[in-house]
């Protein structure tokens, strides 16, 4: 499951759902925002009208393990991982800027066009470098 949680109106039964289907000693692999890195995100200083929604509707890590847990899987492994989104901040400017964000898209379009034009800006004085955020990897195993 990769970057979906946030979209189920149930994460439980999505939970339950993968218990039902994976055989014994299956595994799935969920790789999600979670509300802890929040704050690490590179858009967050950008789009602090996002931050509401953020809070919304990304689980707390906590919450993934017990939806899982509660479900009859064990959790193996809860690990941080740091994905490379983009080369630089103009092609990360860009990417916003397509809407395909779903937090990004319930902006009303005057946030959402601040937001663009401020991550613009801090690209043109901003050093090279790429652009990185913390996404949590939960491993859970059916006994």
């Amino acid at each position: 499951m990769s970057m979906s949680m946030h979209h189920f109106r149930d994460a439980g039964l999505a939970a339950r759902e993968c218990h039902r289907v994976l055989r014994d000693g299956g595994s799935v692999f969920v790789r999600t925002g979670t509300r802890e890195q929040v704050r690490f995100y590179p858009y967050h200083a950008f789009f602090p009208a996002s931050h509401a929604i953020l809070e919304e509707v990304l689980p707390g890590g906590a919450t993934v393990r017990e939806l899982f847990e509660e479900a009859g899987f064990q959790t193996i492994a809860v690990e941080l991982i740091t994905q490379t989104i983009a080369p630089g901040w103009e092609v990360y400017a860009d990417k916003l800027a397509t809407g395909a964000d779903s937090v990004l898209a319930r902006l009303d379009r005057a946030d959402f066009e601040r937001g663009i034009a401020a991550v613009r800006r801090h690209a043109a004085h901003s050093p090279a470098q790429t652009i990185e955020e913390p996404i949590d990897l939960f491993v859970f195993r059916r006994p």
